[in-house]
C-alpha cells in the first residue's frame, strides 16, 4: 500500500515531537466523520463500526507512513 503525502506530514510531525526518539505506534484517540457521514453511511447512519474501521485504516497509513521514515532516516 502507498502512503499519500498527508500521511508522511502528519508522521514526521509526530516523529519530531517525541521526546526520546524512540520508536512506537502512534495511535488517534478521537475522530469526527461528521462531515463525511453522508458519504459513508447514507442508508443507516454512521455506527461504531465505522468509525473503528476507519480508525484501523488511519492508524495503518500513519504507522505505515512512519515505518518509512525511520527506515529512510537510518539510512537502509
Amino acid at each position: 500500500m502507498v502512503w499519500r503525502p498527508a500521511f508522511r506530514l502528519v508522521a514526521r510531525y509526530i516523529l519530531d515531537h517525541r521526546r526520546t526518539g524512540e520508536h512506537y505506534p502512534g495511535y488517534i484517540t478521537d475522530i469526527d466523520l461528521s462531515f463525511c457521514r453522508e458519504t459513508i453511511a447514507q442508508q443507516t447512519g454512521l455506527q461504531l463500526s465505522h468509525y473503528l474501521q476507519i480508525k484501523t485504516d488511519l492508524e495503518m497509513q500513519l504507522n505505515q507512513a512512519m515505518r518509512q521514515i525511520d527506515w529512510l532516516s537510518s539510512g537502509m
